[in-house]
């Protein structure tokens, strides 16, 4: 005669890693990313998974922004999401419709369309994937990248996120508005009741701020001169001190380019519109310079 006994103890495992699996954001996960001006403040917005609640009938997650305001590139506050068979959908109010965020079933060479507003969308292309062990879970790690939106290009890990920014931007993407001088420049943290602590390390403390005194703040800013801005593909700089090393820089901080400094008038290698930043060095200071590219 068989024995069944195991069986209940078997579904048990197996209901629970289903629910591990539909289970992005769950109540009380938080992320922290970092908010940086264009003189070198930085600050921190925090997002939490507050609630369920239900929209359009799927079991969706309340996640609110905590630390206000955010960067003038990012105008949400408050996102309701709901995962479904690895993909993690982001409801649109404006339409009252659902639109997919992350797809984690994709793979190299696949895409997916966000709707970002009732009149644009953005595609995201899947260039790569890995994957990454944190706290034991091993998760899959999508390398993305966009044509419209620089921001939003760059590394997603699952049941975490993106690690640049948790939203496109808007204002730049839809409606051509360059945004102020704040915005985010990666994911320092995150933590939930799952995964545990996530320290991405661009950050010692996640929660720590950094301010310049005024007087640094225009002795930086005026020190070295970039135009036009925004630019297509040539830039011109002016210095009053002797520039060092001049490296070109994705929103992310990856280098992109490394220039030779043989005059003052520079050719971009770059073929997405976006932000972008150079990184200016100089006898005494290392100086960021955010640029526009469309």
């Amino acid at each position: 005669m068989k024995n069944y006994t195991f069986l209940p103890l078997l579904i048990v495992l197996l209901i629970s890693f289903n629910s591990y699996s539909q289970n992005f954001a769950p109540v009380g996960a938080k992320w922290k990313y970092e908010i940086e001006d264009i003189y070198g403040n930085l600050n921190y917005g925090k997002w939490v998974s507050t609630k369920d609640t239900v929209i359009l009938g799927k079991n969706a997650r309340e996640i609110k922004l905590m630390n206000p305001p955010p960067p003038t590139s990012v105008t949400d506050t408050i996102l309701f999401i709901y995962e479904d068979s690895r993909i993690v959908y982001k409801y649109l109010a404006i339409t009252n419709t659902y639109t997919i965020l992350y797809d984690f079933n994709a793979n190299m060479g696949d895409s997916w369309v966000m709707d970002v507003d009732s009149n644009c969308s953005l595609t995201i292309n899947v260039d790569s994937t890995s994957s990454e062990l944190i706290n034991g879970f091993n998760l899959k790690v999508l390398y993305v990248s966009t044509i419209n939106d620089e921001f939003f290009s760059g590394k997603i890990i699952e049941k975490i996120g993106h690690q640049t920014t948790p939203l496109p931007s808007i204002n730049f993407l839809c409606y051509n508005i360059i945004g102020g001088l704040n915005g985010y420049s990666g994911l320092r943290c995150y933590t939930d009741t799952i995964i545990g602590f996530y320290n991405t390390g661009i950050s010692v403390n996640c929660d720590s701020n950094y301010t310049i005194g005024l007087e640094e703040q225009n002795k930086l800013f005026h020190l070295v001169n970039v135009y036009p801005n925004p630019s297509k593909d040539i830039i011109n700089i002016t210095s009053r001190e002797y520039i060092k090393e001049l490296q070109l820089l994705s929103n992310s901080g990856q280098l992109i380019q490394i220039f030779q400094l043989n005059n003052f008038s520079f050719k971009l290698n770059i073929n997405k519109t976006g932000f972008y930043y150079l990184k200016i060095k100089t006898n005494d200071s290392v100086i960021y310079k955010k640029i526009i590219i469309n």
